[in-house]
């Protein structure tokens, strides 16, 4: 059917390949507070000291990862080589069972073959070279640390030579190297470079302090950055990008890096978010920087989730059913909307009686035995059933009094073109359902464009679909606390939270949507959608004054 097509495309092997690295449990290690470069854009600046981490800490970080089933061992700095107990860690990684070592690095100690030689002997797997220029000038520039260039590039070269390890470059992209980028590239290909990683430049230490030198106008630089984003479709390279927001990334979707990253820079500003929910301190970064910051949206949402958490009231609640009991102290009159998931109506432990006449009911449910009972004792007008197939579908309509949903997927949606006026008939919504990777996408969700195409688009109710899709999309959805972001004293879990966010609220409009008229009746594409399908919108002329 023609909604599969771009399933082949987006999941070939490549990209396989990268979502399984990408997906890989793994354990960042910082060894070092110091660097022997000075890089403009350093996002870590304000936290170098001049010292490193003391051996035995990173023994226990390495103990504890490998407990937590990590399997991979990223060391970084700092400059993480700049340790003098570098070797030692490297071969105390390998005998915890780290299936890979790798470093990210400057680079510049690989220049001498001995270090190179004891890295080797000591079990190191990989390196990342960090490399920003293709000449001395450029690159110098950027580290403030002359001669660094060409100390790095002797050790990248011994590096390859050596045979030994798995070699690549990343690249912080930013003004002094934007629209050079391709350029950049094409030269570490021509020593025998691969892999890349495409760094966005982050609002964060030096960045910050000199963000008119290093950030950039993304309208001007978009062309530049498909020019290197192109790369990622030849079959000789990998490509990465690191801290991109999507939309900049809508003409490569592929490249859109695995959402699981959010919980990556969550752990590393731990110290910041957990002095921030202590009430000991605020987000010090909040502000001005956020425009540029690839966690706006997550940190928008713990705001508004700390504060209802700290008040005990929320306007929108969701909640698994087997939680109803434990969240009674947000099921109060104050409560508009409740939406209640789980497996069944037997999960709930929570009275009928005791929901909020006044507020909205939504259940998504796998299974809907004994729901027409439960509606008759329930006190509120409006309640929507999600229904996920056409059996459960039966069930819901079977009661009176309930707005029926019906899950927009793969398995459904023959079904539904055929069953095109019964749908109509019974006012009966199609809702696009959110997937927790881009796997699961692929195998269950639809190519949305290719399946409202002619009068589905326009004559069925729809939730959470584009409104450039459906012209009869409901729109925004309402925001809701998620119970299950809170922890066992009911405060936010940062990566709970971070689960919640990347499931509910990481949305994608790309550049194209900046004039469509209908935007802010839009609830966007999600992420994993479109990781999985590609999303190219067909926005709405603005309306004429």
């Amino acid at each position: 059917m023609d909604w599969s097509q771009n399933i082949v495309i987006m999941l070939d092997g490549k990209t396989l390949q990268k979502e399984t690295a990408a997906s890989e449990k793994h354990l960042w290690v910082r060894l070092t507070k110091l660097c022997n470069n000075n890089c403009i854009f350093c996002l870590d600046k304000e936290s170098q000291d001049g010292t490193s981490i003391p051996t035995r800490e990173i023994y226990k970080q390495l103990e504890n990862g490998r407990a937590d089933g990590a399997s991979r061992l990223i060391l970084s700095g700092g400059e993480a080589t700049l340790h003098p107990e570098f070797f030692s860690i490297v071969r105390r990684g390998k005998s915890l069972g780290f299936r890979r070592v790798q470093v990210v690095s400057n680079g510049r100690m690989f220049a001498y073959p001995d270090f190179l030689a004891n890295a080797a002997a000591a079990g190191l797997d990989e390196i990342t070279f960090s490399m920003h220029g293709h000449t001395p000038e450029l690159h110098d520039a950027q580290t403030r640390a002359p001669g660094s260039f060409s100390q790095a590039l002797a050790g990248l070269t011994n590096a390859l030579n050596s045979g030994r390890f798995i070699v690549n470059v990343d690249i912080v992209i930013n003004r002094f190297n934007y629209n050079v980028i391709d350029k950049i590239m094409d030269y570490f290909i021509g020593l025998g470079v691969h892999e890349f990683d495409l760094l966005h430049v982050t609002p964060y230490g030096e960045a910050w302090n000199h963000k008119n030198k290093v950030f950039y106008d993304i309208a001007d630089g978009i062309k530049f950055l498909n020019k290197a984003f192109a790369y990622s479709r030849r079959d000789d390279l990998f490509v990465w990008t690191n801290r991109f927001p999507p939309s900049y990334l809508a003409a490569f979707p592929e490249l859109i890096q695995n959402p699981l990253k959010i919980k990556d820079e969550v752990r590393g500003r731990m110290d910041l978010f957990d002095a921030f929910l202590k009430g000991d301190a605020e987000l010090p970064c909040r502000g001005k920087r956020c425009d540029f910051c690839f966690l706006r949206g997550l940190c928008d949402d713990l705001f508004r989730s700390k504060e209802a958490a700290d008040s005990g009231s929320t306007a929108a609640l969701r909640v698994p059913a087997s939680g109803l009991s434990a969240a009674k102290r947000f099921i109060n009159n104050s409560l508009r909307l409740l939406i209640v998931h789980g497996s069944s109506v037997d999960d709930m432990n929570l009275s009928p009686s005791a929901f909020p006449a006044g507020a909205a009911l939504r259940f998504e449910l796998a299974d809907y035995s004994g729901f027409t009972s439960f509606r008759n004792r329930l006190p509120n007008k409006n309640v929507t059933a999600c229904a996920p197939d056409a059996k459960q579908l039966e069930a819901v309509l079977s009661a009176t009094g309930v707005t029926p949903a019906l899950e927009l997927n793969a398995r459904g949606a023959p079904l539904i073109k055929i069953e095109f006026n019964f749908v109509k008939k019974h006012g009966i919504r199609l809702y696009n359902k959110n997937r927790a990777s881009l796997a699961e996408s692929a195998e269950n969700d639809v190519e949305l464009r290719g399946f409202f195409r002619g009068a589905l688009g326009k004559s069925l109710k729809t939730e959470n679909i584009p409104a450039c899709v459906a012209d009869a999309s409901q729109g925004l959805q309402t925001w809701f606390l998620d119970f299950e972001a809170l922890d066992r004293r009911g405060g936010i879990d940062m990566q709970k939270l971070a689960d919640s966010f990347v499931m509910n609220r990481y949305y994608i409009f790309p550049f194209e949507c900046g004039s469509c008229a209908k935007k802010n009746l839009c609830p966007g594409i999600h992420v994993n959608y479109c990781r999985a399908f590609g999303f190219k919108p067909k926005p709405f002329a603005a309306a004429k004054k």
